[in-house]
């Protein structure tokens, strides 16, 4: 039979007999790339002679103009989890559109280098695409939180730079997804370069989760007032602040604090402060008081809303069913609001720590970056509800930046990655971008506004 008397035959198949027969080609498909994939990630996540090919030397931080405790910046990291812009996502966060977008600049062209949590934020922490990191999907066999990522990234990762160069670091919330089980090395395992660490176990969670707290195991519970993840990150973050800015106001014509001691100024370090929320991803626990908000509210229905049987478009896109149902859409309207009501802690915390920054005069030499890990899809081609997909809901995600000689209220359309976090951070600390990094710095693009 040749090409052209079989695709005859399948057009003449019954709608449901060729779905089955898309299905096992596709699971064929899959199980033979499962196959070949996990055998190559296996090989690479137990390759004991894996190594860089040569430690970076980090103690050249401690020369030259970073040394300079003055002129190093301070810088507030805020890292959502799932959280689109092309769905609206960041449109109901009133605090952080005033105290961050509005006083510095919007990167309306802000992409992952993975539309997936371990690959994007290793990304992030390494300055490294995916193929260099080697995380290449959420599970420890896959690279997460794996063996090549602690015995080599990890060590030349973002903290260690900035804590080489004289900042003090902070880390609560969400790190990785495999972070703190066993077969990580448990919660005893504390990142190199962090100096306060709360970093929670497993995948994202806003009740009943564990933390690893400077490698000690705390429990958390279901009570809101005590355990709510991004009320816990928010407050430590605050108990940090108060603690390396010696719980008093600095000098606005200097960079010196008042110490408690009579008639002695001492200079405070510079502090890296990354807070990783759970918020807006599953199982999109909102505070209590939040519950109701954005009743009315529906999923956004962008131009590949509910889509279905489009030719033009992957066939893997036409696996699922299509067009959506109603009931299935009313539980992605459900979604859409459960998800913005996890992110009103969020903006409450914002708000609250540039208004301390600000209280303490701190905000003249402080960056505050304001990011996600990835975008989410809710109906866009007829899927109903997730990420992983190389489409624009899945891979831009909001970018905000405040700080020094960055012009307030602009939005800029150069085109950004998040492996060009890690750059800037550095050359915004004065520390020299290894050869190894992949992302560029967005220093002078930000400061030319």
């Amino acid at each position: 039979m040749d090409s052209k008397q079989l695709l005859q035959q399948n057009a003449a198949l019954p709608p449901r007999r060729k779905r089955l027969q898309r299905f096992y080609l596709f699971l064929g498909i899959s199980v033979f790339a499962s196959v070949v994939y996990f055998s190559y990630a296996n090989h690479q996540g137990h390759d004991e002679t894996d190594t860089a090919s040569a430690p970076y030397d980090f103690s050249q931080h401690k020369n030259g103009y970073h040394s300079k405790r003055l002129n190093q910046p301070n810088i507030v990291f805020i890292l959502t989890d799932d959280q689109d812009i092309v769905l609206a996502g960041a449109d109901h966060m009133p605090k952080t559109y005033e105290m961050v977008a509005q006083q510095g600049a919007v990167m309306e062209n802000s992409f992952v280098a993975s539309p997936l949590c371990c690959p994007s934020r290793s990304t992030i922490l390494s300055g490294r695409f995916v193929h260099n990191h080697r995380a290449y999907n959420n599970s420890f066999i896959g690279g997460c939180s794996g063996t090549h990522w602690q015995n080599v990234v990890e060590k030349e990762a973002l903290p260690v730079h900035l804590q080489s160069a004289g900042y003090k670091t902070f880390f609560a919330g969400k790190y990785l997804n495999q972070y703190g089980k066993r077969q990580s090395g448990g919660t005893s395992h504390v990142p190199p370069g962090w100096d306060t660490w709360n970093g929670l176990v497993g995948n994202s969670k806003y009740y009943n989760y564990t933390l690893s707290v400077d490698g000690i195991s705390e429990v958390h519970g279901n009570d809101p007032d005590k355990d709510y993840l991004t009320k816990i990150i928010w407050e430590r973050a605050k108990e940090f602040l108060e603690t390396v800015t010696g719980g008093v106001t600095q000098k606005n014509e200097k960079n010196f604090v008042e110490s408690p001691h009579k008639n002695e100024n001492v200079v405070p370090p510079p502090f890296f402060i990354m807070m990783s929320t759970p918020s807006a991803h599953a199982p999109f626990d909102a505070e209590p008081q939040y519950m109701d908000n954005f009743a009315d509210l529906k999923a956004k229905r962008t131009a590949s809303f509910n889509i279905a049987n489009d030719e033009t478009k992957h066939w893997l896109l036409r696996l699922g069913e299509q067009p959506l149902s109603d009931d299935i859409i009313d539980k992605v309207d459900d979604i859409f609001r459960k998800r913005l009501r996890t992110l009103l802690t969020v903006d409450d915390m914002v708000g609250d720590i540039v208004s301390i920054l600000e209280a303490k005069n701190l905000m003249d030499n402080t960056y505050v970056v304001f990011a996600s890990d990835n975008g989410y899809h809710l109906g866009q081609f007829s899927m109903p509800l997730d990420k992983r997909e190389p489409y624009e809901f899945d891979i831009r995600v909001p970018l905000m930046i405040r700080g020094p000689g960055i012009k307030k209220g602009v939005t800029l359309s150069y085109p950004t990655v998040n492996v060009d976090l890690l750059p800037t951070f550095l050359d915004w600390a004065g520390i020299a971008i290894p050869e190894y990094i992949d992302g560029i710095s967005l220093k002078d693009i930000l400061m030319e506004t």
